[in-house]
């Protein structure tokens, strides 16, 4: 429970404290023209990245194996997953913090989510998704194919990250600040805007020691991803069975997002309207088939997969992107930015 609910809580209250959306920030680079949310997770990433490689060079954890995917899958589930976290306002992730702040939007994305993704697990939809990912298999050849070894790799890219994100601080906008209500520890972890870098690379710390955090604790070496514990929790309500890592993970995130929220005074069940439930819940089940079609969402592909340096989670967190960019110009093509 502990090796699942820990890292989980902290995931969830940096997000929350840090506002930071995964997807949001994705949409932001082309929307407004805003660069700070793909340097967020780039910091996410290389990040985790450097820990997750210094642990196998320390023996800790063993090199993952290359395995073949399927490209066409994964690119269509990718880009599925990205327009249904535009649609829903939010991807997954964002989903489990809204609930954690009591928001209605929140739940019926979660609810929807749960759905759809048993159902393209073991449902009416799972042999259409068995036969997508059966055909252009392709080989994951791209920690074999580095020159050098990926630790220097990732020390590199975070070198790179860690620069854009000085310049882009340099270059932005001091942040209007509201004047602080507390003060002292209430003020720090409840009132106070984190830096979303700074935040970033905290997550990507955690992200990289929970693999050897979770091999301690449960004997497997468990990376951060989404969906396994959002449609395991409805699995083990109708099914029985065991409470895994992967369900724990995800509700540490709604306990982080509630305990920050709580926290500030600021807790409290929303409604909204009807149009934005449905958008909710089309959104979520969009994420859900994408998710399960393409074998991971923005968090197992797009910052875990990616920091193992898989090129299936590249070519996912790429497809992921450009799925929410193609919803940005079917919803908001008006607020489009044009000049930076």
């Amino acid at each position: 429970m502990w090796a699942g609910l820990i890292p989980g809580f902290l995931f969830g209250f940096l997000l929350k404290r840090s506002r930071m959306c995964l997807a949001g920030g994705l949409r932001d680079v082309y929307m407004e023209k805003r660069r700070s949310g793909l340097i967020s997770m780039l910091l996410i990433i290389f990040t985790q990245s450097v820990v997750y490689f210094s642990l196998i060079r320390a023996g800790v954890l063993a090199m993952p194996e290359p395995k073949a995917f399927p490209l066409a899958a994964t690119v269509i589930g990718g880009l599925l997953f990205g327009l249904g976290a535009l649609i829903a306002n939010g991807c997954i992730t964002t989903t489990l913090v809204k609930v954690g702040d009591g928001r209605l939007a929140g739940f019926m994305s979660l609810f929807s989510f749960m759905i759809v993704g048993v159902a393209s697990q073991k449902g009416f939809l799972s042999p259409l998704v068995a036969k997508l990912r059966a055909v252009g298999k392709v080989q994951d050849g791209l920690l074999a194919a580095l020159p050098v070894a990926p630790l220097w790799v990732a020390v590199l890219g975070l070198a790179l990250v860690l620069g854009w994100a000085f310049y882009d601080r340099k270059t932005a906008k001091p942040p209007f600040v509201l004047p602080a209500q507390y003060h002292g520890a209430r003020h720090l972890f409840f009132e106070k805007i984190w830096s979303v870098y700074a935040a970033a690379v905290l997550i990507g710390v955690f992200a990289g020691l929970s693999y050897a955090f979770s091999k301690t604790m449960t004997g497997t070496p468990s990376a951060w991803g989404i969906t396994g514990g959002v449609t395991g929790w409805l699995r083990a309500m109708t099914e029985g069975g065991a409470v895994k890592w992967a369900q724990f993970f995800v509700l540490g995130i709604v306990l982080g997002s509630f305990v920050c929220t709580y926290g500030s005074g600021e807790f409290s069940f929303k409604g909204t309207d009807g149009a934005t439930l449905l958008r909710a819940m089309a959104g979520g089940a969009l994420m859900a088939f994408g998710s399960v079609l393409g074998g991971g969402c923005i968090v197992g592909h797009g910052l875990s997969g990616t920091a193992r340096l898989s090129l299936t989670s590249w070519v996912a967190f790429a497809s992921i992107t450009l799925g929410i960019w193609a919803g940005v110009r079917l919803f908001y093509k008006d607020a489009i930015v044009t000049k930076k």
